[in-house]
C-alpha cells in the first residue's frame, strides 16, 4: 500500500511540475474537452446500437426451441386447449351477463322467458 501512495505522490509532483510549463493550461483543457467528447460519442454510439438492436428485434428472424417435453399425446394437448378456451369463453359470458343485468335489470330473466315456451 505504501508503494501506491508513493506512486501517487510521484505522479502528483510530475503533474505540478508539468503544469508550470507555458501553454499547459490550454493543452489540458483541450485534451479534457476532447476526451469528454470522445467518451460521449462512443457512449452514444454504443447506446444507440444496443437500443436499435432491441427495437428491431421483432422484425428479425427468430429461433424458437422447445425447452420442455410432455408425455401427452397431441390429442390430449388439443383437448386441454379446447377445454381452456371453453372455460375462458364461459367466464367471459358470465361477466357479460352480470354487466348486462347491472345495466338493465331483469334482462336475463326476460331473455330466458322468451327462449322457454
Amino acid at each position: 500500500m505504501e508503494e501506491l501512495l508513493r506512486l501517487k505522490e510521484l505522479l502528483w509532483q510530475w503533474f505540478l511540475e508539468a503544469s508550470d510549463q507555458p501553454g499547459f493550461e490550454f493543452g489540458v483543457f483541450s485534451g479534457l474537452c476532447l476526451g469528454v467528447a470522445l467518451a460521449a460519442a462512443l457512449g452514444s454510439i454504443s447506446f444507440v446500437r444496443g437500443w436499435w438492436r432491441q427495437v428491431s428485434a421483432p422484425y428479425r428472424p427468430q429461433t424458437i426451441t422447445q425447452t420442455f417435453t410432455t408425455k401427452d399425446t397431441p390429442a390430449q394437448v388439443m383437448s386441454r386447449s379446447l377445454r381452456a378456451i371453453l372455460v375462458g369463453f364461459g367466464a367471459i359470458m358470465c361477466v357479460a351477463c352480470v354487466l348486462a343485468e347491472m345495466l338493465v335489470p331483469g334482462i336475463i330473466e326476460t331473455m330466458i322467458q322468451n327462449l322457454v315456451p
